[in-house]
C-alpha cells in the first residue's frame, strides 16, 4: 500500500500532473483486500501485494508462487533496421509540452536522442502527434537505411501507418510527417504499450520540465541511462 502511494505521489509531482483521486484510491483499496486475504489463507504477502498462494492439492507444506504478469519492455529491430521511439508529454492545467525521441539499432545501440520543449501546445494529441513529426526530421538527417517509428499513441499511429487523409485541426503536421516519411528509404508505423516506450516517455517529461531543447548523436543523456541498460538487459538475458 505504501508503494502504490508512493508511485502515485511521483506521478503527480514528476509526470502526469493532476489525476483522478478515485482511481488512486481504488487501487490502494485492491491491495488492502489482498493483504487482508493472504493473512486469513496465512500466506506472506510482499511490499507490492503480490503474494503467494498456498496449494492444498500441490502436497503438504509446498507453496506455489503467483505467476506475476510479465512486464512487456522494449524490443530490438531487425537486423539493419533502426528504432525511433517517440512520445509527447501534456500537462493541460499549464498548457506545458514536450517531446522525447530515442533511436536505437538491433544491439540496443543509441544512435541519437532528444527531447524538446514544445510551445502553443494545444492537446495531447498535438504533443504525440509533434513527437512524431519530430522524430522523422531526425531520422531524415540522421540515420541510413530502412527505420521503425515507435509511439505509444494509437490515434497518431493508425493515421500514419494508413497513410490516411486527416481532416482535423492537425492534417499540416499529418502531412508533415507522410513528406518525411517519403525521404526515407522505408518506414514502418507500430504502436506499443507505454511500458515499452520507457525511454522517450521520460524524455518527453524532461523537456516539459527544463523548458528546452537538446539533440545526442550517438548517445543519450544520463537521466534515462538506467532505462536504457534495463530495456537491454531484458533482451539479451
Amino acid at each position: 500500500m505504501l508503494w502504490q502511494a508512493w508511485k502515485a505521489h511521483n506521478d503527480l509531482t514528476h509526470q502526469d500532473g493532476p489525476f483522478d483521486v478515485r482511481s488512486s484510491v481504488l487501487a490502494l483499496q485492491c491491495l488492502r483486500s489482498t493483504l487482508i486475504l493472504s493473512r486469513q489463507q496465512g500466506v506472506e504477502a510482499s511490499e507490492k501485494g503480490k503474494s503467494k498462494i498456498w496449494d492444498p492439492g500441490n502436497g503438504a507444506g509446498t507453496r506455489v508462487r503467483e505467476q506475476a504478469e510479465e512486464k512487456p519492455r522494449w524490443i530490438p529491430p531487425t537486423s539493419g533496421w533502426v528504432k525511433v521511439d517517440v512520445d509527447g508529454s501534456y500537462v493541460q492545467e499549464t498548457g506545458q509540452a514536450g517531446v522525447g525521441i530515442i533511436a536505437r539499432d538491433e544491439k540496443g545501440c543509441v544512435k541519437l536522442s532528444s527531447w524538446r520543449v514544445l510551445f502553443n501546445c494545444s492537446s495531447p494529441l498535438e504533443a504525440e502527434v509533434s513527437a512524431c513529426v519530430e522524430g522523422l526530421q531526425l531520422a531524415v538527417e540522421w540515420i541510413r537505411g530502412p527505420i521503425v517509428l515507435e509511439t505509444d499513441c494509437a490515434v497518431a499511429a493508425r493515421i500514419l501507418a494508413m497513410r490516411d487523409t486527416d481532416r482535423s485541426e492537425l492534417m499540416y503536421m499529418y502531412k508533415r510527417a507522410q513528406e518525411l516519411i517519403g525521404l526515407m528509404q522505408q518506414v514502418e508505423v507500430a504502436h506499443v504499450k507505454r511500458e515499452q516506450n520507457s525511454v522517450a516517455h521520460e524524455l518527453a517529461h524532461l523537456a516539459r520540465r527544463n523548458r528546452h531543447t537538446v539533440v545526442w548523436l550517438r548517445q543519450a543523456p544520463t537521466c534515462v541511462s538506467t532505462l536504457i541498460a534495463e530495456d537491454c538487459n531484458y533482451f539479451t538475458s
